[in-house]
């Protein structure tokens, strides 16, 4: 992806060119800003499909990050806070970072630079470049990527296209540093021989769990627990 874009969203004007200036100063890639000095304004604009969103969570915020998540379900979304306390209905609508308007400038550049690379890993990472059969170079979509299993000198992806059979790609990558990149983008870990997409999930349990293809994987009793918590809160973020 070649720039970012991101929304601002605060009646405080002076808050929000702020913010503004810490990303400009602490971003490595080139950002496209959008402010809005009320809610209304950024909920007119939402065909924008920005891929960051600050905003002011006072004064009835929560309920427009409610229609932001309708319309943009991929979005990062931070809220910012002079008063309110963190609600527990912010994990509703996957809010990934709650700010205080009091941070100083240093705590707020830190705050921020975690908020990019949540960005980054989500938006940059929507690709994965492996060989097919025939040796040539593809360029895999991370959302047609069933599961990633570990192979002799590398990993192998399992692919699901709509058009064709499913197919399968290999890449000397090891699944380990795979999984790194792409864990924050709908993938999780049910064993250590494979990563898999919870979107190409349709069921499981303590034991197995069921792709759309009808394929059948092992989840590791180690990693059970875990993998079962990380996916029921991403099919109840992400429906």
């Amino acid at each position: 992806m070649g720039c970012y874009k991101v929304a601002i969203c605060d009646a405080d004007r002076q808050f929000a060119e702020s913010i503004k200036e810490i990303l400009v100063s602490i971003g490595k890639k080139k950002m496209e800003f959008f402010l809005y000095f009320s809610k209304e304004d950024l909920l007119k604009d939402l065909n924008q499909n920005h891929q960051l969103i600050v905003m002011d969570i006072d004064l009835n915020g929560l309920e427009a990050a409610r229609m932001i998540r309708t319309v943009n379900k991929e979005a990062i979304l931070v809220l910012c806070s002079q008063e309110q306390a963190p609600l527990p209905e912010l994990f509703e609508i996957s809010v990934y970072r709650y700010l205080k308007k009091q941070y100083d400038t240093e705590r707020m550049k830190r705050e921020m630079a975690e908020v990019l690379k949540k960005v980054e890993a989500c938006f940059d990472k929507r690709f994965i470049i492996a060989k097919d059969k025939a040796g040539g170079i593809c360029r895999i979509p991370l959302k047609r990527v069933k599961y990633i299993s570990k192979a002799k000198y590398g990993s192998v992806l399992h692919v699901a296209w709509p058009e064709y059979e499913e197919v399968e790609y290999t890449t000397k990558r090891h699944v380990n540093q795979i999984y790194e990149e792409i864990k924050s983008c709908g993938f999780g870990r049910p064993h250590d021989s494979y990563i898999v997409n919870f979107n190409h999930i349709i069921r499981y349990d303590k034991k197995t769990l069921t792709l759309c293809t009808k394929e059948e994987l092992g989840i590791a009793r180690a990693k059970g627990p875990d993998f079962i918590n990380e996916i029921g809160q991403y099919w109840e973020n992400n429906g």
